[in-house]
C-alpha cells in the first residue's frame, strides 16, 4: 500500500504527464493547422483569363488566388493558325498589386499572372496555350484562339464622293461635289469614302457612324491642301486623314477631340496638327480602339520664349489618351507639347514614334493598367523625363529598343515592368527612387551618363526613419528590405557608364545606393562592386563602358541639363541622334535572349546591347513618307511570322 507522499507523487507524475501529453497534441494540432493555413494560402486556385490583342500583340491577364508565396509560373506556347510549331514567349509575370498614389487608386488589387507576345503579324488568327505551374499545387493548362488586328485598309464596296468648300448644296459626283462638310456627312452611309478638294472647311464635326470594317473615310481629293481648325468627333467607325489641323480659335484646346468621350475604331493618320494645348484629346475612360499613326502633332509650347515652360509646363499633350484602352500610337512626331503620349490604360501599344522638345515627359503611362506597350521611340530634348511611372495602377509595362536622351525615369509609385534593349542617355538625373528597379525584369540596355552631375541609379534617404513614409508611395514593406533584390528582381546583361567628374571634384556616380547597415548612402562607379554590394544577382553579367568606344557616331554634349525653366536665353537643340555601335564595341553580341522579343531579331551569337542591333537596319522614327511606309509595315513582325501559312 503507497504511502500518502508516495501516492501524490504519483499523482503529479501522472498529471505532469498528462499536461505534456495535452500540449504536445495541441502543439502538433496548431502545427498542422498552421501547415494546412500555409499550404491553403500559397496553393494557386486559377481564376478568369482576359486576353485581347492590337495590330501587332497579344495581352493577357489570368487572375488567380493564393500563391502568398509568389513562386507560381506560367510558361507562354503560340503558333498563327496554319503553322503547326509552338513558339515560346516570356513568360506572364506574377503580378500582386494595388497601385495609389496620392488621391488615385488602382480600381482593385490585382493577384494574377499577365504579360504580353509580341511583333504578330496583323489579322492573323494564333492559338495561344498556358502552362500555369504552382510547387504548392494548382497548376493547370489553358488554351484559346485569338485575332491581331487588320491594318487599317480602305473599304472598296463603298460609293466615292467629292466635297468642295460650301454651305450645302452639290450631289456628291466630280461635276456637282457636295459643297460643305455638314451636307455630305448627312448622306454619310458606311463604307463611303469622300474625297476633299483643296481648300478651307473651317470646323469638322462628323456625326454619322461607320462599322468595323467598313469605315466612313474623309481623305483628300489630291489636288491640293485641306485646311481644318477644328476637328470634333461624334461618330464610331470613321477614317480621317490627310488634314493640316490648325488653330484659330483660343477656345479650341484640342486639335482632334473625341466629343461623345466614347468613340470606337477612330482611324486618324497622316494629318498636320499645329498650335493646339492638346493634339489629340480621346473621350475619358471609354474610347476605345483608336489607330493614330503617321501625324505631325506640334503643340503650343515654346522653349525660346519659355511660353509653356512655366507653371503650364506639366499640361498639354500630344496624344492623350486619357485612361481609355486598346490603342495603337505609332510612327507620329510629336513636339512642343508637354508629354509626348499620356494617359493608356491597358492594351496600348506605343511604337515608331519621334517625340522631342518636350516641357514634361516623352512617354507618360501614368495611371497605366497591364499590357501597356512601349518600343522602338525616339525621346529627346525633354524637360522633366523621358518616361513616367507616376504612378503605375497595375503592370506589367514593357520598354523594348527605346532610345532616349535626357533625364530618363519619373518613379514614383511602381510595380513590375520589362525593360530589353533600351539605349539611355542620361543628361543629369537618370533613375531616382533607384529601389524601384528592383521590381523589373532588365536586359541588354545601356545607361550611359553624359555629365559628370548625378548618379544614373540612385536609391537614398536622408534618414532611416524616412523608410516608412516612403513606402506610402512606393509600396516596399515598412523595412530596410525594400533596397535590396526580391522574388521580383531579374535585373542582368546591362551596360553602365558615365562622364568622368572634374579632377578634385565629386558630383555623382553610376550607382549610390543605401547602405542599411552602416546606414548612409554609398557610392560605385564598376557594376562589379555594385553588383557585390546588393547581391541577388543583380548585374553579374553587367559591363563598364565608355561613349567613345562604344557608339559609332557620339555628338551629345557634354552638358544636356536645363534646369530653369526660362532656360537662360539657352535653348539646346540636338540633332536626331541614332546611336549604332562600333563594330568593335563590347556590347555586340554581348546580350542575353529574351523568348519572343529576340526571336530572328539579332546577328551574331547573341543579342548586342542597346536599341541598334548591328548589320539590322534601324527602325524608322516619326511620320512615313511612301517609301518608309512601303519599307516598314512589317518591320515589328518577326521573320517567321512574316511567311504564309499553310491551310489552316
Amino acid at each position: 500500500m503507497d504511502s500518502p507522499l508516495r501516492k501524490l507523487k504519483r499523482l503529479t507524475k501522472n498529471r505532469n504527464l498528462y499536461l505534456i501529453n495535452r500540449l504536445c497534441t495541441s502543439g502538433l494540432a496548431l502545427l498542422f493547422v498552421s501547415s494546412a493555413i500555409a499550404e491553403e494560402t500559397n496553393q494557386t486556385r486559377a481564376g478568369t483569363i482576359r486576353r485581347y490583342s492590337t495590330v501587332h500583340c497579344i495581352g493577357i491577364e489570368w487572375d488567380i488566388e493564393g500563391d502568398a508565396n509568389h513562386n507560381a509560373t506560367c510558361e507562354i506556347e503560340y503558333r498563327r493558325a496554319g503553322t503547326w510549331s509552338w513558339r515560346k514567349a516570356m513568360n506572364l509575370l506574377r503580378i500582386d498589386y494595388h497601385g495609389y498614389y496620392g488621391d488615385g487608386k488602382a480600381d482593385r488589387r490585382y493577384n494574377m499572372l499577365a504579360g504580353s507576345v509580341f511583333f504578330l503579324r496583323p489579322g492573323a488568327k494564333y492559338h495561344l496555350r498556358l502552362k500555369l505551374n504552382d510547387p504548392d499545387g494548382g497548376s493547370q493548362t489553358s488554351k484559346f484562339t485569338i485575332k491581331t488586328w487588320n491594318l487599317p485598309a480602305l473599304p472598296k464596296t463603298g460609293r466615292t464622293f467629292y466635297v468642295t468648300p460650301g454651305d450645302g448644296g452639290g450631289r456628291g459626283s466630280k461635276e456637282a461635289p457636295f459643297k460643305g462638310l455638314a451636307a455630305a456627312d448627312e448622306l454619310a452611309k458606311p463604307g463611303d469614302v469622300f474625297l476633299m478638294h483643296q481648300g478651307d472647311y473651317g470646323r469638322f464635326s462628323p456625326k454619322k457612324s461607320g462599322e468595323p470594317g467598313k469605315p466612313i473615310v474623309w481623305k483628300p481629293a489630291g489636288d491640293g491642301q485641306v485646311d481644318i481648325h477644328h476637328l470634333n468627333i461624334y461618330a464610331n467607325h470613321i477614317w480621317l486623314e490627310g488634314f493640316n489641323i490648325t488653330r484659330t480659335n483660343a477656345k479650341a484646346w484640342a486639335g482632334v477631340r473625341d466629343r461623345i468621350n466614347n468613340a470606337k475604331g477612330i482611324i486618324l493618320t497622316r494629318n498636320r496638327i499645329a498650335g493646339f494645348h492638346y493634339g489629340v484629346l480621346l473621350g475619358r475612360y471609354k474610347a476605345d480602339g483608336w489607330y493614330i499613326a503617321d501625324n505631325e502633332i506640334i503643340g503650343d509650347k515654346d522653349r525660346v520664349t519659355g511660353k509653356g515652360y512655366g507653371r503650364e509646363h506639366s499640361g498639354g499633350e500630344g496624344v492623350e489618351l486619357n485612361h481609355s484602352s486598346n490603342h495603337v500610337v505609332c510612327y507620329n512626331t510629336i513636339s512642343k507639347v508637354a508629354d509626348g503620349i499620356s494617359y493608356p490604360g491597358r492594351n496600348c501599344d506605343m511604337y515608331g514614334n519621334d517625340i522631342f522638345d518636350v516641357s514634361d515627359d516623352g512617354l507618360e503611362p501614368d495611371a497605366g493598367y497591364a499590357n501597356v506597350r512601349m518600343w522602338g521611340n525616339r525621346i529627346q530634348e525633354t524637360h522633366k523625363a523621358g518616361i513616367s511611372f507616376q504612378p503605375m495602377l497595375c503592370s506589367p509595362w514593357y520598354f523594348i529598343r527605346n532610345q532616349v536622351i535626357g533625364k530618363m525615369f519619373k518613379m514614383r509609385t511602381c510595380d513590375r515592368f520589362v525593360m530589353v534593349n533600351n539605349t539611355f542617355i542620361v543628361e543629369k538625373s537618370g533613375c531616382g527612387f533607384g529601389w524601384n528597379l528592383l521590381k523589373c525584369i532588365s536586359r541588354n540596355n545601356i545607361w550611359y551618363g553624359a555629365t559628370h552631375n548625378d548618379y544614373i541609379w540612385i536609391a537614398h534617404v536622408r534618414h532611416a526613419k524616412d523608410l516608412k513614409t516612403l513606402s506610402k508611395y512606393v509600396n516596399y514593406p515598412e523595412n530596410d528590405r525594400g533596397f535590396l533584390p526580391g522574388w521580383m528582381t531579374d535585373l542582368d546583361y546591362d551596360a553602365f557608364g558615365k562622364k568622368l567628374n572634374p579632377p578634385g571634384q565629386f558630383r555623382g556616380d553610376v550607382f549610390g545606393w543605401y547602405d542599411i547597415n552602416k546606414k548612409r548612402q554609398v557610392n560605385f562607379r564598376s557594376v562589379k562592386d555594385f553588383t557585390q554590394f546588393i547581391g541577388g544577382g543583380v548585374e553579374a553579367n553587367g559591363i563598364d563602358i565608355e561613349a567613345e568606344k562604344t557608339f559609332e557616331k557620339w555628338e551629345i554634349p557634354a552638358e544636356l541639363w536645363r534646369g530653369d525653366p526660362k532656360w537662360e536665353g539657352r535653348p539646346l537643340d540636338l540633332a536626331p541622334q541614332m546611336l549604332t555601335l562600333k563594330p568593335n564595341s563590347t556590347l555586340v553580341d554581348a546580350g542575353d535572349i529574351v523568348p519572343n522579343i529576340h526571336d530572328d531579331w539579332f546577328t551574331g551569337n547573341a543579342p548586342d546591347l542597346g536599341c541598334h542591333e548591328r548589320d539590322i537596319p534601324p527602325p524608322h522614327y516619326g511620320v512615313r513618307d511612301a517609301n518608309a511606309m512601303k519599307e516598314h509595315t512589317n518591320y515589328w513582325v518577326l521573320k517567321k511570322e512574316r511567311r504564309r501559312a499553310g491551310k489552316n
